[in-house]
């Protein structure tokens, strides 16, 4: 019946994409709603079905293509992880497309919208329901495809442009790890299916091979696949793409950072599971750049002022703390925290989008004071900050303190600096949501006195998505603890873990006073927002001008853009005019190429023409020269000869 599901999006996306414009904006909007609420129901009732029949359902949809020895079925793989994540995108695409009901309703190109918007969640369905890793590789580049589409909806503007270009040339470089890693598992396997794949990696274990130096074989694909992962979920190094992906309209940076494109990479992690598990030295490597990630996203969020940027530095650190988890083979937390993350991270980002189409803008400098006109977006923001930071019996506090907790747990010689560190970034990430609330609701009002008639709260279809992801942002941890994380047994082999490195049992025998002290730090910086901002605020200020080089630096998130355009874009375009263009292109390919051959040719037969003068005496002594020297030609090798003919048109 998933089929359906798939079936139903892929069928949308056609036919608006073919009639949208026939069928009309309201018809277009009810129409997708109409069938992506039919898709989450049909993900439940799989999902239920599932759960309570206990086993994994596999559809063969017939041979995809053979070449040579191996044979690649088109397969639909559901089994708990890919049941989950189909429940999880199907309800938020049907959130978001109810949002856009209103949100985007006086947009000229609504229907292109909801289109690209069905042909995201098509493409993401197709992902996580792959039964083979060819065919995931498939959903993976039409996710990426989707994404561009999204990002640069608004393709008047150049910031759009750019964001969706930045965001396909990152995700280039997964693609590439991707490729390889088909390339090895083809190489060890002979087959792309996930059992074959599972089934054999334990007999691989001390398999090497050789590219260039020795490496293990488990070890290098788990590499790939990690770097893959890393693109596309925006860990360190690769992660510039995600605050400018803000650039397209705010529905998709909820769909974009809740539910699919960013937890594409985790999912590729926790389908891959039996291979990281036994690939320690890449999991462990993959754990600190999480781990990095999570601590640089906290600072560089401190001092931004567009009310998008800030929520999507949060989801980069949210994301380090989610991969923090998967790499240190805690895998059930890891999934846990990424479900309730989908949940107040849309809340947030559909908040946010609430201020920006009352007011009218995203710089939070230019707002303050609404609170007293937006009483039920600041709840909903509220709620969403709350769980974002961990805040006791949120939904947030139960993941990101299970994952901490477990890391904590490991009895590495690092375990305690990780875990302090991570409570600094907690810390970190409760400070900069409390200032961004107080930006937007508490802070002096900044903005013409003419538009305090015109913010109002929306209708229906906007706030109808926001109060669903509320009650979920409050109950969603509590509720969902014990079918993830508990003894339910639900996970059964999907997700596959050696029991000594999740470290989930000894969290339990942790000291209490460790075990607040992540919420001890959420509560630290909300008392810090409150005297910095209301109690010394003139004072703060001073300190901030006089701080000016570490603000500045914080503001421009570590220079990553600067140091990425001066090294890679400006060498590379550089390369691209000088060598390739100047040198190759124009230089030896045309000077030795057509047109050069072209050129010599011309010369040779213009300076050949003087030799005609029409006198009858000249023909004559030009005939008998040919006869004179036509035996000559022929005694002369063929390569002396073409030497001579070229050098003669080169003097002539």
């Amino acid at each position: 019946m998933i089929l359906l599901a798939l079936a139903l999006n892929l069928f949308s996306f056609v036919l608006l994409g073919l009639f949208g414009r026939f069928l009309g904006r309201w018809c277009a909007l009810f129409f997708s709603l109409a069938t992506s609420l039919l898709t989450f129901g049909i993900s439940l009732f799989s999902f239920l079905d599932l759960f309570l029949q206990a086993s994994w359902k596999v559809l063969d949809l017939g041979l995809w293509f053979q070449l040579g020895g191996l044979e690649v079925s088109f397969n639909i793989l559901l089994d708990p992880l890919s049941a989950s994540f189909a429940v999880l995108i199907t309800f938020i695409t049907t959130l978001i497309i109810c949002y856009s009901c209103s949100y985007m309703a006086q947009d000229p190109h609504v229907v292109k919208f909801v289109c690209f918007l069905n042909f995201f969640a098509f493409s993401m369905l197709l992902l996580v329901l792959s039964g083979n890793y060819l065919q995931l590789f498939l959903g993976w580049e039409a996710v990426g495809l989707a994404s561009f589409l999204l990002i640069n909806f608004w393709h008047g503007r150049s910031l759009a442009n750019a964001g969706a270009l930045k965001a396909i040339l990152f995700n280039r470089i997964g693609d590439v790890f991707f490729l390889a890693a088909l390339a090895m598992i083809f190489l060890l396997f002979r087959s792309f299916d996930f059992g074959v794949v599972f089934a054999s990696v334990p007999f691989l274990m001390d398999k090497n091979v050789e590219i260039f130096f020795i490496f293990n074989a488990l070890e290098l694909l788990a590499f790939f696949l990690a770097l893959a992962a890393m693109a596309k979920s925006a860990q360190l190094l690769l992660h510039p793409w995600l605050p400018d992906a803000m650039e397209g309209p705010t529905p998709v940076s909820a769909l974009l950072h809740s539910a699919t494109m960013v937890t594409a990479g985790i999912f590729l992690i926790l389908r891959s599971s039996p291979i990281f598990s036994l690939a320690p030295k890449i999991s462990l490597a993959l754990a600190f750049v999480a781990f990095f990630t999570a601590s640089f996203s906290s600072f560089t969020g401190l001092l931004q002022y567009d009310i998008k940027r800030i929520i999507a530095f949060s989801t980069c650190s949210q994301l380090g703390f989610i991969t923090f988890a998967a790499a240190l083979g805690n895998y059930p937390a890891a999934l846990f925290h990424l479900f309730n993350h989908a949940f107040f991270k849309a809340l947030l980002f559909l908040s946010a989008g609430s201020v920006i189409h009352a007011t009218g803008h995203q710089d939070i400098r230019k707002m303050g004071g609404l609170l007293p006109f937006l009483p039920l977006t600041y709840t909903s923001f509220l709620l969403g900050s709350l769980s974002l930071i961990g805040f006791p019996f949120y939904s947030g506090f139960y993941g990101k303190d299970l994952i901490l907790e477990a890391s904590f747990s490991l009895f590495f010689a690092s375990s305690f600096p990780i875990y302090l560190l991570s409570s600094l970034s907690t810390f970190l990430t409760s400070f900069y949501s409390l200032r961004l609330i107080y930006f937007v609701f508490f802070a002096y009002p900044n903005f013409e006195r003419s538009k305090t008639t015109q913010i109002q709260e929306s209708d229906i279809f906007l706030f109808l998505p926001m109060l669903l992801l509320s009650v979920l942002a409050i109950i969603s941890g509590f509720l969902l603890q014990d079918l993830f994380v508990g003894p339910s047994g639900f996970w059964r082999n999907s997700l596959s873990s050696l029991p000594f490195r999740s470290g989930a049992l000894d969290s339990e025998f942790i000291h209490l006073y460790y075990k607040l002290l992540p919420s001890y730090f959420a509560l630290y910086g909300l008392l810090v927002v409150h005297y910095l901002y209301y109690e010394m605020s003139a004072e703060f200020y001073d300190f901030y001008e006089d701080c000016l080089f570490i603000t500045s630096f914080l503001s421009k998130k570590f220079h990553f853009d600067s140091l990425y355009n001066h090294f890679l874009a400006r060498s590379q375009a550089n390369f691209s005019l000088r060598t390739s263009f100047q040198l190759l292109d124009k230089g030896l390919l045309e000077k030795w190429g057509p047109f050069g051959l072209y050129e010599m040719v011309q010369k040779f037969s213009g300076r050949l023409s003087f030799l005609e003068s029409s006198f009858i005496y000249h023909s004559i002594l030009l005939i008998l020269l040919a006869f004179l020297l036509v035996p000559v030609f022929f005694l002369i090798p063929s390569s002396t000869l073409v030497a001579i003919i070229l050098l003669a048109a080169i003097i002539i």
